[in-house]
């Protein structure tokens, strides 16, 4: 499961990468993620909230880092309404990070169960 999370993470910030597409691809960077890591680790459909928690834990790590920078490099430059803006987006990302990565994992592990479903049954046909 944990494998899984972070496939999923990784997807999710590789998403994040690309300039300008970001702004299409970063909203759906953790429900691709979460469906590919969910197929690879084979959730069950029940797990997945779980493996959704991880992923949105594991998005903690560089949104605090990026909060650190702005508090640290940017501390006069920010004002402090706009500093508390910010931990705001930043629990909404990762909150964001895990119910979308909860959904895409059920969906992935989902169709990775049909799909060996399907194959043991045309198996016993053959």
């Amino acid at each position: 499961m944990v494998k899984g999370a972070l496939i999923g993470f990784a997807i999710a910030l590789a998403m994040l990468l690309p300039p300008v597409l970001h702004w299409i691809t970063f909203p759906l960077g953790p429900l691709i993620g979460g469906f590919f890591g969910g197929s690879r680790a084979r959730i069950h459909p029940t797990r997945a909230p779980i493996m959704g928690l991880l992923m949105g834990l594991f998005m903690v790590l560089p949104v605090v880092v990026i909060l650190l920078v702005f508090s640290t490099v940017a501390e006069a430059a920010i004002p402090r309404g706009l500093r508390s803006i910010l931990e705001v987006v930043a629990l909404v990302v990762v909150l964001y990070t895990g119910v979308m990565g909860s959904i895409g994992a059920a969906i992935g592990g989902l169709v990775v169960s049909r799909q060996e479903a399907s194959s043991r049954v045309q198996g016993d046909t053959e």
